[in-house]
């Protein structure tokens, strides 16, 4: 590597290339798309997406490094505020001992999503790498081994758009004693970019969620806009474990269930402690027995009793309107 006198820093796509409108850029992802498809039709194991999972736990401000003011609430409501306001914000990044920021995410393929979702919520949007790589700078972390990240990081100094993409990396199998102890994220398969992102609900590649349900309850309106704009809505389908509560989000226990839930579903239940009423024109309209919906004070209405007996009734999509009854999702 040459040294810091003839170190260049990297130049934003935008200083070299054509402004491209986020409409146009749309349609060239498409098109990188299909080529990626046919280029990599034998790679079961790659990836054209990069997915941003919200959480509820606050980000830390690039500058301050305390809660960063601009993100606040619970996972679904950050969710919400990223797709009404077109834009994901950066955050600061641990380990580098200096204020760096980035928006995070993730090329991992489906079948990881739902323990990665564990960490963080199953509440996400996916943009194809064409559009965060053209446009916003997005390349894979450079994950450091202990003498290596030292020696990256001294060489890059202040520089942030070298230190925004490297992250430690001391496995559990390191032999070195290093003061920071383990540190292995190598598994979530991370991108970088400097954020905020900004973009249009046509540079998304799809949204995730827990429940087309629970969405269509919490964010009609969104709902309704995605849908519109023909974006994909796909279901993190949650890890079943022993002790955890097979009817999720539909359990009329709540936060009484005596089994395990996700901080996800705490956290939703709790938004909807408090009563409230929606305007006469934002009543949900008549609904198919069984389907969830809102009661008169604004709650969920849960129509699915917690019973380990009926795991195998969740796990199938069905929904229980009582003990022993059955209907189908609809």
């Amino acid at each position: 590597m040459s040294g810091p006198s003839n170190y260049k820093a990297p130049v934003a796509p935008s200083a070299y290339q054509a402004p491209v409108s986020l409409e146009e850029r749309a349609r060239r992802d498409q098109s990188h798309y299909e080529n990626f498809r046919k280029h990599n039709k034998d790679r079961t194991d790659v990836s054209f997406f990069l997915c941003h999972f919200t959480k509820g736990k606050h980000p830390l401000n690039i500058h301050t490094q305390t809660a960063h003011p601009g993100i606040r609430g619970f996972a679904h409501e950050r969710f919400e505020a990223i797709l009404t306001g077109k834009e994901v914000h950066d955050c600061a990044l641990p380990h580098l001992g200096t204020p760096v920021g980035a928006a995070c995410l993730t090329e991992m393929m489906q079948p990881s999503l739902s323990m990665h979702a564990e960490n963080y919520s199953p509440w996400g949007i996916a943009f194809r790498k064409s559009f965060l790589f053209n446009n916003k700078m997005a390349n894979p972390v450079l994950y450091c081994r202990p003498e290596l990240f030292e020696s990256l990081k001294a060489r890059a100094g202040s520089d942030h758009g070298l230190l925004r993409y490297m992250t430690r990396f001391n496995p559990k199998y390191c032999e070195q004693l290093v003061p920071q102890g383990t540190i292995d994220y190598s598994h979530e398969r991370e991108w970088r970019t400097p954020g905020p992102v900004s973009f249009e609900l046509e540079n998304l590649a799809c949204v995730f969620v827990p429940s087309i349900h629970l969405f269509k309850e919490l964010m009609p309106d969104l709902h309704a806009d995605l849908c519109n704009k023909c974006v994909e809505i796909k279901v993190i389908e949650k890890v079943a474990r022993k002790d955890s509560c097979q009817n999720g989000y539909r359990c009329t226990y709540r936060l009484q269930c005596k089994y395990e839930r996700t901080q996800d579903e705490k956290d939703v239940f709790q938004a909807f402690t408090a009563p409230r009423r929606r305007p006469a024109a934002e009543q949900p309209g008549p609904r198919a027995p069984g389907e969830p919906g809102l009661s008169d004070d604004g709650r969920i209405r849960e129509t699915a009793p917690c019973r380990a007996d009926e795991d195998d009734d969740w796990r199938r999509g069905r929904w229980l309107t009582a003990p022993g009854t059955r209907s189908s999702e609809g």
